[in-house]
Formats: structure tokens, sequence, C-alpha cells
């Protein structure tokens, strides 16, 4: 076995030890408590862990694992930095960090609701702490830490585990890549293939984007990374089936080289093969990113890389682009002789402008809809401040506006003033006056 292969049970990987959003975890220093859907529990009394402390918890994993699970681990400040790989010339900062990292890990509290045993699912509560306690002696440096024994003794007897790699872990970097990295490595034991809405996984992660076209750009930089920094290489596809919702198609390549594969847009078929065509090197990056365009299945075709080439150079990249949106939404088969025809007769571009008009209908709309909203607010305004003028009047000020009111009703509505509700009509022509006089000297 590696030296670097860590145990981990399969929950610490499905549900965050950590979180990869810093900056907010740098805000909690008071604690936070954050609950998974599915009955995981995470609370802590200082700040959050991010990645770094993940790395030191890990570190110190290892050491327990290759000390036959030892719970009690004696060390020194500069022995844990170096297992972690962070940078000891930086001057004091990371001692000082190491010790930080310890206080978070001290705080964590997680509680699940059921376990996995193997295939079993064990319906009982179980809460670990991950740190039983720490100590530095200031003169020599050395650390002392006791680990949970609840903790390790999970880990050390579960069957439902996943071996990880602590260099390849470290070679991640990203917070957002090692986090989806987890995910993955545990997903992917016993299959080749999985599925996940996109708010699903931001939630799962967690993410603090909340939008699919906010969260799709991350997912697919984070899966680059993992693709170049490990052996786990991932085809990522993404579909869309309505606005506003967008599925991740993850599949896990089993024989290709590091950073080969490629993420594209589209309905899941086929794969990626590169094919040599003739485009100037400055239209190049515009090739890639219009046939990514195209359905995936088409985009290894020769005669359609050809014929998008051509128009590239011939057209230009908006014209190219726009037809093979046109043939996206309206080929139902037979897809090259649909596109060609599309670029024959510039069929993309009144498609474009339906698209633009209906842009425009929708922005019209919203703009109309937030105008309205001004004029609701500013009625509100009016009217609250009619409301103070008339509390702050003095009963003669009061007395002569009730007249004026009086005198509109009866030219106006005069039943309004019989009956039981003449004296609540009454008011609301005094505001009403009040209101006209705000509107024509604000």
């Amino acid at each position: 076995m590696s030296k670097s292969l860590i145990k981990q049970d399969k929950h610490f990987l499905e549900f965050p030890l950590w979180f990869q959003d810093g900056a907010t975890a740098e805000r909690k220093e008071n604690g936070m408590t954050w609950k998974d859907l599915d009955g995981y529990t995470y609370k802590t009394g200082y700040k959050p862990p991010v990645r770094t402390d993940l790395i030191v918890l890990l570190a110190l994993l290892l050491r327990s694992q290759s000390q036959d699970w030892t719970v009690d681990l004696e060390l020194s400040r500069y022995e844990l930095l170096q297992d972690c790989s962070f940078d000891t010339t930086q001057g004091p900062y990371w001692y000082e960090r190491a010790k930080d990292s310890l206080e978070r890990w001290m705080h964590v509290v997680v509680t699940f609701k059921e376990f996995y045993e193997g295939t079993e699912r064990m319906r009982s509560i179980q809460q670990f702490h991950i740190l039983e306690r720490w100590e530095l002696d200031k003169e020599t440096g050395r650390l002392s830490i006791r680990l949970s024994e609840n903790l390790i003794g999970r880990i050390k007897s579960s069957k439902y585990f996943k071996l990880i790699d602590f260099d390849q872990i470290k070679s991640l970097r990203s917070p957002l890549a090692t986090r989806l990295y987890e995910i993955l490595i545990k997903t992917f034991e016993g299959r080749n293939q999985w599925s996940c809405g996109a708010k699903k996984l931001a939630a799962k992660i967690p993410m603090k984007e909340k939008y699919p076209a906010d969260i799709i750009p991350k997912i697919k930089t984070a899966v680059g990374r993992i693709n170049e920094k490990t052996g786990l290489q991932i085809q990522l596809t993404i579909r869309r089936p309505k606005r506003g919702k967008a599925i991740f198609d993850f599949e896990k390549l089993e024989s290709q080289p590091k950073a080969s594969a490629k993420t594209q847009e589209s309905p899941k078929e086929g794969k990626w093969k590169p094919q040599i065509v003739d485009v100037p090197p400055e239209q190049a990056e515009s090739f890639k990113e219009l046939l990514a365009l195209m359905p995936e299945k088409e985009q290894a075709k020769k005669t359609l890389r050809e014929l998008v080439a051509r128009k590239l150079r011939k057209e230009g990249p908006e014209f190219v682009r726009r037809n093979i949106l046109y043939a996206n939404e309206h080929a139902k088969s037979n897809y090259r002789v649909y596109l060609t025809k599309a670029f024959k007769e510039d069929w993309g571009e009144a498609y474009e402008d339906d698209i633009q008009q209906i842009q425009a209908a929708k922005q019209a709309k919203q703009t109309a809809e937030e105008e309205k909203r001004q004029r609701e607010r500013e009625e509100q305004r009016l009217e609250q401040e009619a409301r103070e003028i008339l509390q702050a009047m003095t009963p003669e000020e009061k007395e002569t506006l009730e007249h004026e009111a009086r005198s509109r009703l009866e030219a106006t509505n005069p039943s309004m003033l019989q009956g039981s509700f003449a004296s609540a009509a009454l008011k609301i022509q005094m505001n009403a006056l009040l209101i006209e006089r705000l509107k024509t000297f604000p």
C-alpha cells in the first residue's frame, strides 16, 4: 500500500467535515450550524475548518493509521507542517495557523441520523468529536494531540470506506476541486456514471452560488483541475432541460490520459474525438467554442467540422454561432443536412431576431413591472407622509382641511357623507388632498 493512502469512512467524504468557502468561514468566529437534508448536522463553536484544516486532519489521520491506529500523537509543529507540505520558510505564519487548525477541529461535532455498515443501513444516531485535546510545549515546540476515539474507531472498523491518496488531494490546491473530488471518489465506487442537478450539487458541497449560471463555470473549472492533478479522469456533460435548471452528468473514464477529458454542454451521447481542421490560429479558440455548441455526437464528424471551419473563415463566428443554435433547436434528424441548409439560407438571422424580440419584450415587461413597483413605493411614501402631516396639524389646520374635504365630497359624491362610513370617507378625502399637495409641492 502506498504511504500516502488514507483509509476514510465514506460518510466523511459524502458529508462535509470542512467548508470550501474560506471567506465565510473566517467571519464565523463564534461558530455555526449546518444541516444536510439527509439528517447530517455539523456544529462548531469556533471558525469552521477549511481546506487548510482538512490537510492538517488528513496528516494526523495518516500518522494515526501508520502507527497502528493510535489516538495519541506526539510530534513537533515542524513535522506536522512538513506532513502537510506547507511552506515552513514563511516565518511564524504556518506555525500559528497549525495551532488555529487544531483549535478549529477541537470545536467540531458532527451528528449522523443513520450510518451504513457495508451495505446495511444502521438506524442509530451517532455523534463524533474530531479532536479530544491538544497541547503545545512552548519550550520544545512539541505537540501532544489526542484524536477522538470514536472517530478513529469508526474509520478503523468501517466496511463502508475508501482509500484516498493524500498526495493527490494536496496537489489539487483548489478548495472547490478538493471538495468535489471527495464527493466523486466516493460516488464512483462501483459505478462509472452519476448525474446530479446543479443546485443539488451546490447544496451538497456546499457552495455559496445558488443559480446554475453561477454554479456551472465553477464546477467545470474544478473538474478540469481534478483531471489535471489526479488519477481520477472525468467526462462532464451539462444538460439544460429547461430555463433555470441544469444537470451535471459525470462519467468516470477508465483508460484516458490526464487532462484529456473534455467538458461539453450538450445531450450526453458519444465522446469527443479531436480532428485536425485547417483554421487560422487567431480563430482556433472560436472554432472550439463553436463546436462545443453542437450536439456532442456531431462534434467528432469530420464533414461537420470542416463545414464549420469553412463558414467560420468566410462568414465569421457570429454567423456560424446563430445558425448552429438554430439547427440545435429545429433539426429533428440528419443534423448535418439541416445545418448545411441553415448556413446556406442564414436561417439563424431571423431566429436571432426572434430571440432578440423575445428578450426585448421580456426586458420591456421587467421595466414596466419595475416602474409599477416604483409607483407603488412612491404612493406608499406619499400616504405615509400625508398621515404624518395630518397628525402634526393644529386643530385649526385640521378644521380647514376637513371643511375642504367635505366640500369636495359634496360636489363629487355627496352620498359618501351619509351613513356610518361618513367619518372614514372624510378622513380618506383629507388624506387624498394632502397627497395632491405633496405631488404639486414635493
